[in-house]
């Protein structure tokens, strides 16, 4: 195994799901618009997107297609950089993923909790440094964690990184 995807491998799977607080929320700005579209009275699209640092880094829709109440259609797109890096559509439960590879990242998917679903998502540059990381709803739903989490994770993976190389060199 490739010696720079272990660490990427251990964070993925064996960190902990890290609950966001009030103040560190407050780091993400979220823009929400929802709508009853087709004449409709009930409220059948959502959109929102956030920004991290004055950047978008996740859009989102969700659409009830068949008039039911329940959001048959959920996409979601991931960006870096201004750069589409992963674009996940779950139609009537079935989910679909698509990597965008110009965009020169690293896509990394983990079911952390072994239940057969993907849960986190996180991007890695060229050097293996994590540059986001998302975590993914049981419903197909993908929030961004906070400015604060991302550092403690990212600070967690440079700890173990620099302990593989210590190891790796004991060869």
């Amino acid at each position: 195994m490739n010696i720079r995807i272990l660490p990427l491998l251990f964070l993925v799977l064996f960190t902990s799901q890290l609950p966001l607080r009030a103040e560190e929320v407050a780091t993400l700005k979220p823009e929400y618009y929802e709508a009853a579209t087709n004449g409709g009275n009930a409220i059948n699209y959502k959109r929102w997107q956030t920004s991290r640092n004055g950047k978008v880094i996740l859009k989102h829709e969700e659409r009830d297609l068949l008039g039911t109440g329940k959001f048959e259609q959920i996409d979601t797109t991931i960006f870096h950089e201004g750069k589409k890096v992963v674009h996940f559509i779950t139609l009537q439960g079935k989910r679909m993923c698509t990597v965008y590879p110009e965009c020169g990242l690293t896509v990394a998917q983990a079911d952390s909790n072994n239940d057969g679903q993907y849960d986190r998502t996180v991007l890695s540059d060229a050097t293996g440094r994590m540059v986001d990381y998302f975590t993914i709803g049981a419903d197909g739903r993908i929030s961004a964690i906070s400015d604060e989490a991302l550092k403690k994770v990212s600070d967690g993976l440079k700890e173990f990184s620099e302990g593989m190389r210590d190891f790796d060199k004991g060869r």
